[in-house]
């Protein structure tokens, strides 16, 4: 303090400065801010700044094979390695808004008429994007093995197993995270605060002199296990039908691949902490079709009118029922609550399974929020011994996986009524007439839950909303259309 005013003390000069100079890079203190960060002209590293992976091979396999006399049977078997890209846009166009190709130092108290002289300030800087130079190419091992038989009646049923495993996948984690407790040890702690306050993590960063360091790496594994059945009628006699049901199950350690998303743990393991059912993973999936001929009532009541009416409309249907996707249940606390002192945040801590809803789920409650509990701050003083930080268990980060329950599914008809009438004599003018509806019977199908959880100072949850519904599909939508061929 210096005549009642926070301030900081520049370690080189020992000149005082500002308060709001702390965690900014000393000015001269370094010729180059950005020392140990690679760039198209480093010696040893690709101009692209990443390793060529060479000639890589994508076998595929397949066969086909009918085991009876009567052709009727078929079995298929296949498989194959694929490849992709790694994602975005490219690999140096996005690193180019990294520094040093980016610098923004900021002045502070200065005029307009200063702003054209002055160099700012920098503070740490921070990386949209870095990319491990080594990365894996990101890889897709895919298999099947289906048998098809026909039984009559112009049907065919089949059953078939059919997988895909992703390898290489782009995952994100953040070099620069600070270790678990680190905010709590009592050299990290703010003298300028009557309270127990970390310094900003700049202080103690694992690469200081830089912000965040969002990596993306190349290790992330995803699989999807499938048994598909369905049976299909031709078309016949004016009818054709079929109904297709998947049961699978789909796991993952993140969504998404990009710097935006596919975060993953910088210190828990990956197996514990990321890995469970993939948001996109849905057990269960039935839809069924059909496309009717409406049989000629003129064949009944030969007239021109009722020919004219009631001749030649088609009825089909599209209906699928579709398990829900998984959800995430995210803790907030009011007052606000450090629970780990940095690594990889805290879970809330699952005492019961969130699926069982005392009466069953409602709009009001989808899910079971006493199921969940506030864990245990690791440091409830706000700062640890000098000897120390406890060692981290699960009682301070949680033990909530990273899904948890089942969102409300799909329950969807789409039907369609056409009609096709000639408008010239000799045919050569055609006029067709569709009425299709989304969501036939307007049937309420909800999506959206709110997820939250508010605990306040005794460990109670707060947000009245928790686990309400909060957003519904689509209704009803009716389309028209007539058209006209000549």
């Amino acid at each position: 303090m210096v005549n009642g005013a926070k301030v900081v003390i520049d370690p080189r000069t020992g000149a005082v400065v500002p308060n709001l100079y702390a965690g900014l890079i000393v000015p001269g203190s370094t010729s180059n801010p950005t020392n140990g960060i690679v760039t198209p002209t480093t010696a040893g590293y690709p101009s692209s700044m990443v390793f060529n992976n060479g000639i890589i091979f994508a076998p595929r396999f397949g066969l086909s094979w009918s085991p009876t006399a009567d052709n009727k049977t078929a079995v298929r078997l296949g498989g194959g390695i694929f490849y992709a890209g790694h994602p975005d846009a490219g690999t140096l166009g996005n690193l180019f808004f990294n520094p040093p190709a980016i610098y923004t130092p900021t002045a502070y108290n200065g005029t307009v008429a200063t702003a054209a002289n002055t160099t700012g300030l920098l503070s740490p800087s921070s990386f949209s994007r870095d990319i491990d130079p080594h990365a894996k190419v990101v890889t897709s091992y895919q298999t099947n093995f289906e048998i098809q038989r026909e039984v009559g009646f112009g049907t065919i049923v089949q059953a078939a197993y059919v997988g895909s495993f992703g390898r290489h996948l782009g995952e994100k984690w953040d070099l620069n995270t600070v270790p678990y407790g680190s905010q709590f040890l009592p050299q990290n702690q703010n003298p300028q605060s009557a309270t127990p306050t970390p310094l900003n993590d700049n202080y103690f960063a694992p690469y200081q002199g830089y912000g965040s360091i969002p990596q993306q790496i190349f290790q992330g594994n995803s699989s999807y296990h499938s048994l598909q059945l369905q049976a299909n009628r031709r078309f016949a006699k004016g009818l054709q039908f079929g109904a297709v049901y998947t049961f699978s199950k789909a796991m993952n350690y993140s969504e998404g691949d990009s710097t935006t998303s596919g975060g993953v743990a910088r210190y828990q393991n990956w197996k514990i902490w990321n890995y469970g059912l993939a948001g996109y993973d849905r057990p269960n999936v039935l839809t069924f079709h059909f496309y009717y001929d409406v049989p000629k009532l003129s064949a009944v009541l030969p007239n021109r009118v009722v020919k004219i009416l009631f001749d030649g409309w088609h009825l089909s249907e599209i209906t699928s029922f579709i398990s829900g996707s998984m959800m995430t249940v995210s803790m907030g606390t009011s007052p606000s609550v450090n629970f780990t002192g940095g690594g990889d945040g805290a879970r809330p801590l699952m005492v019961g399974d969130p699926n069982n809803v005392p009466g069953g789920r409602n709009f009001y409650s989808w899910f079971n929020a006493a199921a969940y509990a506030e864990p245990i701050p690791l440091a409830p003083s706000g700062v640890c011994p000098a000897t120390g930080c406890p060692a981290i268990s699960v009682a301070n980060t949680g033990n909530a996986p990273p899904t948890q329950f089942r969102g409300p599914g799909v329950n969807n008809w789409n039907t369609t009524l056409s009609k096709s009438f000639g408008i010239a004599k000799d045919g050569r003018v055609q006029g067709t007439f569709r009425a299709e509806a989304y969501n036939t019977f307007n049937h309420t199908q909800f999506s959206g839950v709110d997820t939250t959880i508010t605990y306040n100072a005794a460990g109670v949850n707060t947000r009245a909303s928790t686990g309400n519904i909060t957003s519904a599909r689509d209704p009803r939508y009716v389309q028209l259309a007539f058209r006209l061929t000549f």
